[in-house]
């Protein structure tokens, strides 16, 4: 493999990696934003009836939510792992 190509590869992969971290940023912020309107609800609620359900309706999105299942950890792996191979070819010169 030539320097150019090895430099291409580098690139590409810290390019990903940088992505793959700012999708799963992303990914909670929308979760958390989700949250934030549960408490905009709860302080909508008339009752403590009201207030209740919203505070189950809120534990069960946080306890169901797409926290992990949407997180793709495949893209985690792969990023971390074209990084260590273009830094060891970075290293050896290959």
């Amino acid at each position: 493999m030539n320097a150019d190509s090895r430099s291409m590869f580098g690139n590409l992969a810290d390019k990903n990696g940088r992505q793959v971290i700012e999708d799963a940023a992303q990914h909670f912020e929308n979760i958390a934003a989700e949250m934030r309107r549960y408490v905009e609800r709860y302080d909508e609620c008339e009752t403590l009836v009201d207030k209740a359900d919203n505070v189950n309706w809120s534990m069960n999105y946080a306890a169901s939510a797409p926290t992990t299942t949407n997180l793709r950890f495949d893209l985690f792996a792969k990023a971390q792992a074209n990084l260590q191979v273009a830094a060891a070819r970075e290293q050896d010169g290959s």
